[in-house]
């Protein structure tokens, strides 16, 4: 992964990653989830039998693909699969079209027989919840603890990346001891011109504000906004907005 060609909101150099109150949702999924699965090979193993019986061609009640014979012998066997250890993609599959819910939007509407009740069902529908939530979890969880591993990791190879050169620019031109530097780089440049400037994002709009934007600098910002598409990069439009806004004068071509 190469946070200078994308940048997710957790690696942008002017946004910040907050959390969501309340115990990670990936520690507690996985707290949760082993003893769920351990209950519902339990209630499987009893149960099997009769909960086939709620399926298949003498099924009433349901729709396709839930009355049809080969279809749920083939959703049994995988279940079973994993169930013994083996399990699949398509079992986990199978387990979620076993939710309540699932059952209750595939009733027959003919016949307005009710969906079969059992307690496997609701476990299936807890599981269900719990899968559609993993991938969430996993990106709140990653969202967490990537942005310090990477900088320990940069700090160890004593590496730095494109928004690292623009936060330790930004941090030393708003430090109370900055004088000096605005000083020398005022010195050698009396005006900047920026090209393409709906492509630049708020931490670079307040480099060249903090540098340029005094009695005696000259700075000029070029640009579309209806051509601004690098947001995926970190880029805001609204900068070059704010920026618009800010100027003296304003030319178009």
């Amino acid at each position: 992964f190469d946070p200078n060609q994308a940048r997710p909101p957790y690696f942008h150099p002017t946004k910040e990653f907050v959390p969501p109150p309340g115990p990670e949702p990936l520690a507690q999924i996985t707290r949760e989830l082993q003893p769920l699965i351990e209950q519902m090979r339990q209630e499987w193993n009893r149960e099997r039998s009769g909960l086939r019986g709620c399926f298949g061609e003498t099924a009433r009640w349901a729709r396709r693909p839930y009355n049809l014979d080969a279809t749920i012998a083939a959703w049994f066997n995988l279940i079973d699969e994993a169930f013994a250890g083996r399990p699949t993609p398509e079992a986990l599959t199978v387990l979620e079209n076993l939710a309540s819910s699932a059952l209750q939007e595939h009733v027959n509407q003919r016949t307005k027989l009710a969906a079969p009740a059992h307690r496997f069902f609701d476990l299936c529908e807890r599981f269900s919840g719990m899968t559609r939530a993993w991938p969430l979890a996993l990106h709140l969880d990653f969202a967490a603890q990537a942005p310090p591993r990477f900088a320990r990791l940069k700090q160890r190879r004593k590496t730095l990346t494109f928004d690292d050169l623009l936060q330790q620019t930004h941090r030393s031109l708003s430090s109370a001891d900055s004088s000096p530097l605005v000083a020398n780089l005022r010195h050698r440049y009396r005006a900047a011109l920026i090209d393409e400037f709906q492509d630049t994002d708020p931490l670079q709009y307040d480099i060249f504000r903090r540098l340029f934007r005094h009695p005696n600098g000259w700075l000029f910002f070029i640009g579309d906004p209806k051509q601004a598409i690098y947001n995926f990069r970190g880029a805001d439009v609204f900068a070059y907005l704010a920026a618009a806004r800010s100027v003296d004068s304003e030319y178009t071509l």
